[in-house]
């Protein structure tokens, strides 16, 4: 799965408590997927800020084993903040991978037209804590998934390489 790889650097998994519920760190990653609503049981989310980047990537699980996440970023050298980031800038990406699936099978916001954005409208590192909202249309190489009405709300790990070095 496409985003799982890029949670390599540095992401933990929270436990989930009830089905359909926010985990224990209190995360909640909702949404509509061709209309049909998608609750995060369990949802991941890891801050990176290396040398001269960043990136904040957010993942969710639900009941039924289906991975919705997207994985964001702002230009090389720029601090990470509470914007917008539409999907085509600076390799932001997003996904959904059905249960059962492995690898790249499912649908991506780097294959075909690449629409939607996620708005971060509040974002601390000091608290480790973001939310936002998010809408796109994902692609795979026959169809098209649409996602609307994201709402996110996290707790995020950290990983860090040295502080952003601006120009």
């Amino acid at each position: 799965m496409l985003m799982l790889v890029a949670a390599g650097c540095g992401s933990s998994t929270t436990s989930p408590s009830t089905p359909g519920g926010p985990n224990s760190s209190g995360s909640t990653l909702t949404a509509t997927v061709d209309g049909v609503a998608f609750v995060g049981k369990t949802v991941t989310a890891t801050y990176h800020e290396g040398n001269d980047s960043s990136s904040f990537l957010v993942n969710a699980v639900d009941a039924g084993g289906n991975l919705l996440g997207f994985d964001i970023a702002p230009p090389l050298k720029t601090a990470f903040s509470a914007t917008t980031f539409p999907l085509s800038s600076n390799g932001s990406n997003a996904t959904f991978n059905p249960a059962g699936t492995t690898g790249n099978t499912g649908w991506t916001g780097f294959t075909g037209p690449q629409t939607g954005s996620v708005i971060v409208t509040s974002f601390s590192k000091t608290n480790k804590t973001a939310s936002g909202t998010f809408s796109f249309v994902l692609h795979n190489s026959v169809s098209a998934k649409t996602v609307t009405n994201g709402t996110f709300s996290v707790t995020f790990d950290q990983t860090s390489a040295g502080a952003i070095r601006r120009p």
